[in-house]
């Protein structure tokens, strides 16, 4: 009882404050300066639902009043929030094509430094050559590089290096399934498997067991830094084998000319087919003057002959 008693007595006073508005708007031409808004009019909307009586003429016209005026503020609102997140998305797309831009640019300066790197290689290591090429396609196509890689393997096979240990000789086993390569003199034979697997022969006596053959056919190669020392061919004819004094064993896949000519294919799969050539890889070296460096990857082993 005392509750609803309270709130009949605020009831009364808003409405009195109403009637009071009102007329006060309405004296002063109706402004829209006057007229209540937030919590003032949340609370007469809530009080004009309860409320049974009947407003005045001018009352009427001042809650009709209130009410488009609610409404339009809202739209309003609406309006302007709809707008700022119409420019901030074109802020951010702006800034977005100005990032990409940027990036690019930054990508194609990066690629064009690793095909400056490239070309140095070009005329003593080829291979080397097409692994620059690969980094800089990588980061940008463009036609130099496809160009150069073209060149590099003009100018002979490439090499998928075996290992980066020091080699006085390497051949092949008769069924062409195994490389035996010779160290640097300390009577350890490495055994290279075609699947790329290796195994330490401990001691040199233990290669009579492999029957090696000596004495096959030689093939003018070019890539290795010092004299060859040694050389063979597997016996099926798809790949050389090469030991020389620059302390590495190459395998050279024979080339098959009679595939379209390299440079036109698209970028994603002339880089996968560069990678097929060579195991050979430039990255990132932050002591190194050039910021890059050669690195020998996974030896893949040659029971797939690549072919270009």
């Amino acid at each position: 009882m005392v509750r609803w008693q309270t709130q009949d007595a605020d009831a009364a006073q808003l409405r009195d404050q109403i009637r009071q508005a009102a007329r006060t708007w309405d004296q002063h031409e109706r402004s829209d300066d006057l007229l209540w808004t937030g919590s003032a009019y949340r609370e007469f909307a809530v009080w004009r639902e309860r409320y049974p009586g009947r407003l005045s003429e001018t009352e009427e016209d001042f809650a009709s009043a209130m009410t488009s005026h609610a409404k339009w503020r809202k739209r309003r609102r609406r309006i302007v929030a709809v707008a700022a997140l119409m420019v901030a998305a074109v802020l951010a797309g702006v800034f977005g094509v100005l990032w990409r831009q940027s990036e690019r640019e930054a990508r194609r300066a990066e690629a064009a430094n690793l095909l400056s790197l490239g070309q140095l290689e070009l005329e003593s290591y080829p291979s080397a050559t097409i692994a620059y090429t690969i980094a800089s396609l990588e980061l940008a196509d463009n036609v130099g590089a496809r160009r150069l890689a073209l060149e590099a393997l003009w100018r002979g096979p490439t090499a998928l290096v075996v290992n980066d240990e020091s080699s006085w000789a390497a051949e092949f086993t008769p069924d062409g399934r195994s490389l035996v390569q010779g160290g640097d003199g300390t009577g350890h034979i490495r055994l290279i498997h075609s699947d790329g697997t290796s195994e330490l022969l401990e001691h040199r006596h233990e290669t009579d067991r492999i029957n090696i053959r000596m004495g096959l056919d030689t093939y003018l190669l070019l890539g290795h830094e010092h004299a060859i020392w040694a050389l063979d061919i597997d016996p099926l004819g798809r790949w050389i084998a090469s030991g020389g004094d620059d302390s590495t064993v190459r395998l050279w896949p024979m080339p098959d000319l009679s595939k379209p000519p390299l440079h036109t294919l698209p970028h994603h799969e002339l880089i996968a087919k560069l990678k097929t050539l060579t195991n050979l890889r430039v990255v990132r070296d932050e002591e190194s003057s050039t910021g890059w460096k050669l690195e020998v990857g996974p030896f893949p082993g040659w029971e797939t002959v690549p072919t270009w």
